[in-house]
């Protein structure tokens, strides 16, 4: 049984919690692109998730950035300068540090061309309204067909500088790195029910937002489904939400556990004004939920309400006195702390017995949380005894391009691998073999994703005995830092190590030094601690 505890010191977000099963994810062999690719498929904006090295208060980890990519084309940009090519004569001095106020009415049904001569004799004061119905001509071709509300300031030197804010009746990404569309919760449903995510991600993922709906519309006063969410409606909050929701579902967590969670003191500025801390959302879950808040001196928001909503919502699980620690990580937020590390500490535990009765019973069993042993008692295998299934096809019309889309899918189905085989058809066609390996109840949504995303009329099926070694991770310390290792065991002897390769790379890039020699000092620093 896989247990995965938060233990929270600097609060919890959406994003803490995302990179730490990313995380996780990755040191169990299911790369980022497993999670990444359904989430592209799932939102039309373009993003990527990049985490990088982050230490603060004598701790070391990772932390997330979700980058979003403006859409130029359909998302408009409205807090900037434009830069008109006339000129202005003055035959007098004009003072133009005042506002202008239009309160007239032009109806405009043209072209703008700003390339022109002004001639200024005199002084303009203009007290009317501008309502435009026109197309403006950026140079982008922008075809705006909305009415503008212009309450601006002219500055007359050479050129305008046009500082203004357009109220536009659609949604408008306002030039940050974060896209602040709002949705309403009937939205997001039918986003992710129409979306390709396993059904158990998919689940999921409805259940955290119908609870943070729940306690929106019980603060606002607003049916579930007309609640508009501001903060967790942008685009990177469904990131947070469904890819943790995705990458649980992959990791085949069974329950999380929760420390105390810190809440922050003072107020938070929130799209419907000023508010106390926690959150009035953030309050609602806490309290619906029955979530254990801690005392704190932070005078910022430590608790988001994407984070206290995937807390309230995924099952718990206790952790009992057979559990080992099977692996951690530090996850940390962008804010820094004044007494303490913005840090939330994932702990992977593994119970020894309840895996053995899970085996026992013909299930799928979870690589480095058991002992696999007999029901009468008799002394257990030294290694772990798997029945997978292993699927395969031959591909000759497929690009690289889609191949790779394949494995990310597969993966995101519950695949445990998948390779690709050179090899030659018939007609002397150059082909590739796609093999998949999965556990039995994996089955029939792997099979949906490998004839949906390769086109393939055939999938041949093979039942596989797996034989693996325990596994679990260590930390060596080395002259280059903090190295991940991998150790096999046999029996009661550790006959394997292998060092994380991405933990080597990172530090012979930060060190200057050859890939080959961070490996040698992994293993002497190793051989010296045992």
């Amino acid at each position: 049984m896989k247990i995965l505890r938060f233990d929270s010191v600097g609060g919890g977000s959406g994003d803490m919690i995302l990179n730490a099963l990313l995380e996780f994810c990755e040191r169990q062999g299911i790369p980022q692109c497993a999670v990444e690719e359904p989430l592209h498929r799932l939102i039309p904006e373009h993003f990527h998730l990049r985490r990088t090295e982050k230490g603060s208060h004598g701790m070391s980890g990772k932390m997330l950035t979700v980058d979003i990519h403006e859409h130029h084309d359909h998302a408009h940009s409205h807090d900037h300068t434009h830069s008109h090519d006339h000129t202005h004569s003055h035959d007098h001095a004009h003072s133009h540090d005042h506002a202008h106020s239009h309160d007239h009415t032009h109806s405009h049904d043209h072209t703008h061309s700003n390339d022109h001569t002004h001639s200024n004799d005199h002084t303009h004061s203009h007290d009317h309204t501008h309502s435009h119905d026109h197309t403006h001509s950026h140079g982008d071709a922008h075809s705006h067909d909305h009415t503008h509300s212009h309450d601006h300031t002219h500055s007359h030197g050479d050129a305008h500088s046009h500082d203004h804010t357009h109220s536009h009746g659609d949604a408008h990404s306002h030039g940050d790195a974060h896209s602040h569309i709002h949705r309403s919760h009937a939205d997001i449903r039918r986003l992710i029910e129409s979306s390709d995510l396993p059904e158990a991600a998919k689940r999921l993922s409805l259940e955290v937002f119908l609870a943070l709906a729940k306690a929106e519309g019980k603060v606002h006063g607003q049916p579930v489904d007309d609640v508009h969410f501001h903060e967790v409606g942008a685009v990177d909050s469904i990131i947070d939400i469904v890819g943790s929701c995705l990458a649980l579902t992959l990791l085949g967590v069974d329950g999380i556990s929760v420390s105390p969670l810190p809440t922050g003191i003072g107020t938070v500025r929130c799209a419907h004004g000023v508010y106390p801390l926690p959150a009035p959302a953030t309050q609602e879950l806490l309290q619906t939920y029955g979530l254990s808040v801690s005392t704190d001196n932070e005078p910022c928001e430590m608790l988001t309400p994407t984070a206290a909503a995937l807390f309230a919502v995924w099952k718990k699980a206790d952790i009992r006195g057979n559990a080992r620690i099977l692996d951690s990580f530090n996850s940390f937020g962008h804010r820094a702390m004044a007494s303490r590390p913005n840090v939330l500490r994932a702990v992977l535990y593994g119970s020894e017995k309840t895996e053995e009765a899970k085996g026992s019973a013909g299930a799928k069993k979870t690589e480095g949380t058991e002992s696999t042993g007999s029901a009468d008692g008799r002394t257990p295998k030294p290694y772990l005894t798997e029945m997978l299934i292993q699927l395969e096809a031959n591909l000759d019309d497929v690009t690289g391009e889609q191949l790779g889309a394949a494995m990310a899918s597969l993966f995101a189905q519950g695949a445990l691998d998948v390779w690709f085989t050179p090899l030659t058809m018939k007609k002397q066609r150059p082909a590739t073999q796609l093999g998949v390996l999965i556990s039995p109840e994996k089955r029939e949504a792997v099979l949906e994703c490998f004839f949906r995303e390769t086109g393939t009329f055939g999938i041949r099926e093979f039942q596989v005995t797996r034989y693996s070694l325990h596994r679990r991770w260590e930390t060596v310390e080395t002259p280059f830092g903090p190295i991940r290792i991998k150790i096999g065991t046999f029996g009661d002897s550790d006959i394997q190590f292998s060092p994380e390769f991405s933990d080597c790379q990172t530090a012979a890039e930060q060190h200057s030094v050859p890939l080959s020699e961070v490996l040698r000092s992994v293993f002497a620093c190793r051989k010296n601690e045992t």
